[in-house]
């Protein structure tokens, strides 16, 4: 497990005792991180809501993935995953099977710093909403869808404008219409792949 402060290992008989009553995952929660500040807690919550709402999955506000899963799913997840990048804790609730939080109060870390900068966090944050969810990919046709619409409509009302007003600088109309054409069909066809 990892060799990290906030993680107690007093937790463990807790764990095992938990999986003797059936369940094959057995996850913490941690209540209070004295080591995060008040606006990584803020973003914290923020995310956990945003991504339940976006997933589709129960993921527990501030679940860590300090936990003890069965070798089933150990097995599942070494077997059938081959990202670079896991993101445990969503593929763990995503893979189902009976599971079980435990509530803990973080120790102050003794030594060291957290390795997650601001960035890192980021990152973490968008793989895992954009590999648990479809909706930034319908997001995409749906633009696309639009943009292809709106340069329908221009290319008939330039159409019937070139016949009644030449004004319009030559060649404009036609890039336009092309740009966002092209634009949504890019758009749609990185949805439906």
């Amino acid at each position: 497990f990892p060799s990290h402060d906030s993680y107690p290992p007093n937790l463990i008989p807790l764990l095992l005792s938990e999986h003797k009553k059936g369940y094959d995952i057995v996850y913490t929660i941690r209540k209070k991180n004295p080591d995060n500040s008040i606006v990584r807690n803020f973003f914290g919550i923020i995310y956990y809501k945003f991504f339940r709402r976006i997933s589709g999955l129960n993921l527990a506000d501030n679940s860590t993935d300090f936990r003890l899963i069965t070798k089933k799913i150990a097995l599942i997840i070494c077997n059938n995953f081959k990202e670079k990048n896991i993101y445990l804790r969503g593929v763990i609730s995503w893979i189902g099977f009976r599971s079980i939080g435990i509530e803990y109060t973080a120790n102050k870390r003794l030594t060291g710093y957290t390795k997650y900068s601001f960035f890192d966090l980021i990152d973490l944050t968008a793989s895992s909403l954009i590999n648990f969810s479809t909706k930034p990919l319908r997001l995409s046709i749906n633009l696309g869808i639009l943009f292809a619409l709106i340069a329908t409509v221009m290319a008939c009302y330039s159409f019937i404008n070139y016949f009644l007003d030449e004004r319009i600088p030559s060649g404009w109309t036609t890039l336009a219409i092309l740009i966002l054409m092209f634009s949504g069909v890019q758009l749609i066809i990185l949805g439906i792949s």
